[in-house]
């Protein structure tokens, strides 16, 4: 649940439009919108990991994309 928080604004609207184009991809893929955040806090969670591994500091400009192929981010060196 936190996850989901994460990429969304108090008020409810997108707060990330890679999130949002992810979540987007995986409804159009066929999957029920929990699947799809279940998806989507997947991601989230590699980027998480990527950050707290190399110690580096999360930078949205960086964020490649969700994709497939998992390019999470170019992290930038603390």
């Amino acid at each position: 649940i936190a996850l989901n928080h994460i990429s969304r604004t108090r008020d409810g609207r997108d707060n990330n439009p890679i999130s949002r184009s992810y979540y987007l991809k995986k409804i159009s893929e066929g999957k029920t919108k929990k699947e799809a955040l279940t998806c989507l806090a997947r991601r989230l969670t590699d980027v998480i990991y990527a950050i707290m591994r190399d110690r580096s500091i999360y930078s949205f400009s960086k964020v490649k994309s969700f994709g497939d192929n998992c390019k999470i981010l170019e992290t930038v060196a603390v």
